[in-house]
């Protein structure tokens, strides 16, 4: 295959990265198959591009797993150990990463420049620099100070429900104000994690902290939608975009919400350096965070 220099403009890619991020399989597949037109000299075969096609919405999947903005080339070994863990078969999770260099081609101006450059490594020499390139950032102490400082409301308690409590985005968004109890003087989040396995959903209890109680009663007063979402109408795309502008507005590096969650975790191993503790409270696999670990990230 001959590729020609054309790509997709600046505009263009932000409607891909904003189709991948919310599983709109049509309008991404549009851009990629044009991107693929404009470069190959050959157009190619109808199985080809439905193998292409068939990639994105397990990509979708895995964007929204790791909960990470597209703003750089993520680690495809992750995305392909992440797919077998999800049950597909070798072939299919070959055929998928495959896609997704197709998908990184479009959006980076990778592709095959990136597969060339990293083959050359060591698989373990591999490995780690890529989880280095890859792994978003925690935000540093003197990071989140300015962050907190110039904070509005609710954009102060979305920091400490990522820094203090390591909650996801998707429970974030889940939140309602009857899952925060009073008991006594304390405060009780009551977190419903995961799908119900019976008749009751699966509960997690956690201890807000003084000043995630603090701010949550704030956000709660202020608010004036008398609704039990505590974040009304908030979405990924939304609350990405939130955290994106105070960050430039406190002139610190933007690391999503992730970072937030990172710089929580690395208080939590810095304090503790227990694994498993650090897995709790990010809701990842011990492995995850051993890559963690290899890539420096809590250093």
């Amino acid at each position: 295959m001959v590729y020609s220099q054309v790509v997709l403009t600046d505009e263009r890619k932000q409607q891909l990265t904003l189709a991948l991020q919310t599983g709109d399989i049509d309008t991404a597949w549009a851009l990629i198959h044009s991107d693929l037109q404009t470069r190959l000299a050959a157009p190619l075969r109808p199985h080809t591009l439905n193998t292409y096609r068939a990639g994105i919405r397990p990509f979708h999947q895995y964007l929204k797993a790791i909960e990470e903005p597209l703003a750089e080339v993520p680690d495809l070994e992750m995305y392909a150990r992440w797919l077998r863990e999800q049950g597909y078969k070798v072939t299919s999770a070959r055929a998928h990463v495959t896609a997704a260099k197709v998908i990184l081609r479009a959006l980076f101006d990778v592709g095959l420049a990136y597969q060339q450059q990293v083959t050359r490594r060591s698989p373990r020499a591999q490995r780690r620099q890529e989880e280095r390139e890859s792994a978003t950032l925690p935000h540093s102490e003197a990071e989140l100070e300015k962050l907190t400082k110039i904070a509005i409301i609710d954009e102060k308690l979305l920091i400490f429900l990522a820094t203090d409590l390591g909650l996801t985005v998707a429970e974030v968004l889940d939140l309602k104000k009857g899952d925060v109890v009073q008991e006594g003087s304390r405060y009780v989040l009551n977190l419903r994690s995961g799908q119900p396995q019976g008749p009751e959903p699966v509960v997690e209890q956690m201890l807000l902290p003084p000043q995630v109680a603090a701010a949550y009663l704030r956000w709660i007063r202020y608010r004036p939608e008398a609704t039990e979402q505590v974040f009304l109408g908030a979405t990924r795309q939304a609350l990405h975009q939130k955290l994106m502008l105070l960050s430039q507005k406190a002139e610190v590096p933007y690391q999503g919400y992730q970072g937030l969650r990172l710089a929580g975790a690395r208080r939590v191993y810095q304090h503790s350096k227990d694994l498993k503790v650090v897995a709790a409270f990010l809701r990842v696999s011990l492995s995850q965070v051993r890559r963690y670990v290899r890539a420096g990230i809590f250093s």
